[in-house]
C-alpha cells in the first residue's frame, strides 16, 4: 500500500478551488481526504451499478453487462444502498 502523504491545499491547487473548499467549510480549518483515480473509477462503478439495479436490472444482468460476479454486484449493491441509507438519515438529522 502507497505511503499517505499529506500536502497543503494552497501548495497544489489553484487559489479559487481553495477558496471555494474554504467558503464550503464555513473558514474553518479541516483535513481532507481526496480519493485516488482509482478510488473514484470505483465509485463511479459502484454509483452505475446501484442506479441500474434500481432501473430494475437484475444483479445478473448487471455482471453480465460489466464483467463482474453476481456476488460482487450484489455486495456493491448492498454497500451502497447502506451507504445512502446513512447518508439519508444523517440529512434528516440535520433537517
Amino acid at each position: 500500500m502507497a505511503k499517505k502523504q499529506h500536502v497543503n491545499a494552497k501548495d497544489v491547487l489553484p487559489l479559487n478551488l481553495v477558496e471555494a473548499i474554504s467558503e464550503a467549510l464555513g473558514g474553518r480549518t479541516a483535513y481532507l481526504w481526496v480519493p485516488s483515480a482509482r478510488a473514484l473509477s470505483r465509485m463511479e462503478r459502484d454509483r452505475y451499478i446501484f442506479e441500474q439495479y434500481a432501473r430494475g436490472y437484475s444483479q445478473e444482468e448487471i455482471a453480465d453487462e460489466i464483467f463482474l460476479s453476481v456476488r460482487t454486484v450484489y455486495d456493491i449493491v448492498a454497500r451502497e444502498r447502506r451507504r445512502r441509507h446513512l447518508e439519508k438519515l444523517s440529512t434528516d438529522e440535520k433537517s
